[in-house]
This record gives structure tokens, sequence and C-alpha cells, in this order.
């Protein structure tokens, strides 16, 4: 689906792209998201990321996810 290819694409840029500004808008965007696969990659993210200001968004993510859902 449109939704499990935007997750996917997100993710890779979050755990990937070297710019912050881009990793920040990409964790916002997986919690408005939601889904399995988003919260994987947001916790991989959260565990790797050096940036507090990006791991901070990273947990506003996690945190909008319910869990079960």
């Amino acid at each position: 689906t449109k939704a499990t290819t935007a997750v996917d694409v997100l993710g890779k840029l979050l755990l990937e792209d070297k710019s912050h500004s881009v990793r920040m808008a990409c964790a916002q965007a997986l919690g408005l998201l939601g889904g399995d696969q988003a919260r994987q990659l947001l916790r991989q993210a959260l565990a790797r990321e050096t940036d507090d200001y990006v791991k901070i968004l990273i947990k506003e993510g996690l945190d909008r996810i319910p869990i079960g859902k």
C-alpha cells in the first residue's frame, strides 16, 4: 500500500539521512502515520540517534502511536 511505502521511505531517511532536519521531519511523519512498522523504525532510530532534538521528536512520534494499533 502507499502508506507502507511511505513508512519505508521515511524510515530509511530517519535512519540514514545526514541532515538532522530531515530526520526530525521523518520522525514526526512516522508518528502521524502510526502502525507497527513505524513504531519499530522509531525505536530503532532512537537507539542509534545522537542528536538530542531528533531524539525528542522520535520520542514524541512513539508517544503518538497507540500500543497494539
